[in-house]
């Protein structure tokens, strides 16, 4: 007996719930048929047409597909949220099973018409047919249009590449005006619940706001580039480059590899400003790049050197029978004056540190050598242009390394000063 009632109550317990489950499906039947049978689709649903629908925004960041600031284009994978009140679809939940919620073909009702403003090329209609609106009890009614958006954004390479993009979706009413569509904004920012981070960008912030001269509502988005691929394959090779120059003329003069190891690294430098030219967009506005301007400013010091390779190999390969100019002889003279300058400072060194207490100096007889040795190039009258050529060599090293140092410090303090 005890097993035939377990038996009874599993029978009446399931008859029960398929009993709930066909109420439930033929309520909820009951209550689309209802909904869809008297609604019209291209009529506002308030009951005053005079009064305005409030249409909340709200915007959900999946995944940014592409920030391509050559061709100024601005890819994302996301959905809206869009919501609104119909007056016209309301019912009482008790009265459907308590059903307080139901999904109806986005084609059987009415929804705003909203048209991407900045599109890249085509224009983008937020309609997508196939899409439902899910509707509740009171009227409130929230629509999920998903999709890959493609926008137009001009970039600013101005700090590439350590610069930032701020891109928008500019989101349009499409034949409503401003008497027919309140815009309200459900959250000022974008959300990011759903968003998967980008390995070249990486999200920074957002702003959210409306314009009330198109009625329209704006989802700002700033990304940050990241720079280690960059650092390491384009700004280590261009200071790498500058510093090798130098060293054109440290080579022996001898070797007849100067001016081929000069034209060599014009020659990269040349191609480093293409591959760059190639990722950056064809304008100059706001201004050029850091990058650009320093690897044309390498460019220049790296032809200059070149010309003056030329020039010393020129001097280099006179013969003694030519005799050096004035100029020439002047210029020999100043660096006479400079090493005499530092010897003196030398020995008054060696002088101070070898002095002993009944002041004697031990240094004597070295200063009597190195007058002797130098007495005798002072006394010399001829100048070799080999010599003139080796001096040129050091006054160029000095000159071009400053420049170089100065050029690389005015490089990073420019980006210092536009990341902050």
């Amino acid at each position: 007996m005890r097993i035939v009632g377990l038996a009874v109550i599993y029978l009446t317990l399931i008859s029960n719930i398929q009993y709930s489950l066909t109420a439930s499906h033929s309520f909820a039947t009951s209550l689309y048929d209802r909904l869809t049978t008297y609604n019209y689709s291209y009529i506002r649903p308030e009951s005053d047409l005079n009064t305005p629908t409030a249409v909340g925004f709200k915007f959900f960041l999946v995944n940014l597909q592409d920030l391509d600031d050559n061709n100024s284009k601005f890819s994302v994978t996301g959905f809206f949220e869009i919501k609104w009140k119909d007056n016209n679809l309301t019912w009482d939940p008790t009265s459907y099973d308590n059903t307080d919620s139901i999904r109806i073909p986005s084609g059987y009702m009415w929804k705003p018409h909203l048209l991407v403003g900045n599109p890249y090329k085509d224009a983008i209609v937020i309609s997508l047919e196939q899409s439902t609106i899910r509707v509740y009890a009171d009227g409130s009614a929230y629509w999920y249009p998903a999709d890959s958006y493609q926008m137009s954004c001009d970039a600013d390479v101005s700090y590439f590449p350590f610069d930032s993009q701020t891109c928008e979706i500019w989101l349009l009413p499409w034949q409503h005006d401003a008497s027919e569509i309140n815009v309200t904004l459900t959250q000022t920012t974008v959300d990011l619940s759903s968003y998967n981070q980008n390995p070249t960008w990486d999200y920074v912030s957002s702003n959210v706001y409306t314009q009330s001269s198109t009625n329209g509502v704006h989802f700002s988005m700033k990304f940050q580039r990241r720079p280690t691929f960059f650092m390491i394959n384009i700004i280590f090779p261009i200071i790498l480059l500058g510093v090798l120059n130098v060293f054109v003329f440290v080579l022996p003069a001898d070797s007849g590899e100067r001016v081929g190891f000069s034209i060599t690294l014009l020659l990269s430098i040349a191609v480093f400003m293409t591959i760059i030219a190639d990722s950056l967009p064809n304008t100059s506005s706001p201004r050029l790049s850091s990058v650009v301007i320093k690897l044309s400013v390498d460019l220049i010091i790296s032809a200059l050197m070149m010309v003056c390779t030329i020039l010393g190999l020129i001097l280099h390969h006179r013969t003694d029978n030519v005799p050096a100019t004035g100029f020439w002889k002047c210029f020999m003279r100043f660096r006479k004056c400079f090493l005499n300058c530092r010897k003196s400072k030398t020995n008054a060194v060696h002088a101070e540190k070898n002095k002993i207490p009944n002041g004697i100096v031990l240094s004597d007889f070295a200063n009597k050598t190195d007058e002797n040795t130098y007495g005798k190039d002072e006394k010399q009258d001829g100048v070799t242009w080999k010599d003139i050529r080796g001096f040129l060599d050091k006054c160029f090293i000095v000159f071009f390394s400053s420049i170089l140092i100065i050029a690389n410090l005015g490089f990073f303090m420019d980006i210092v000063a536009g990341i902050n």
